[in-house]
């Protein structure tokens, strides 16, 4: 599951940045793995990651680049991975300021493991 094959939706508005994965994803996510998925954007690699982190305690976000490619990358405990999965199937999901952006990771309710 890790890897390109990724259905994770990202949406940027505003001050908002959501991460929208799927069941399996967050299933993926809970046993330690990342997610990610990579789009082309004029010649460079656009990369978007979720890492789960036993160091963190809150989602942090950061972006990356380099000569080739750029990277998002969200990471997130893997305390508040569970806490994910015990939400259910809820709207609201993780939710965050993280350096005056509302950054959310939400499991898709629309998506039933498409």
């Amino acid at each position: 599951m890790a890897g390109d094959f990724t259905k994770m939706n990202v949406k940027i508005k505003d001050k908002n940045l959501c991460f929208k994965i799927t069941e399996d994803e967050l299933a993926e996510l809970r046993k330690s793995k990342h997610v990610n998925t990579t789009m082309n954007l004029s010649g460079k690699n656009f990369v978007v990651t979720i890492n789960p982190q036993g160091k963190f305690t809150e989602m942090t976000s950061r972006l990356a680049i380099d000569q080739d490619d750029a990277y998002l990358i969200l990471s997130v405990s893997l305390e508040k991975l569970e806490e994910l999965a015990g939400m259910g199937r809820s709207r609201e999901g993780l939710q965050q300021e993280i350096g005056g952006v509302v950054t959310s990771l939400q499991v898709d309710v629309r998506k039933v493991n498409r």
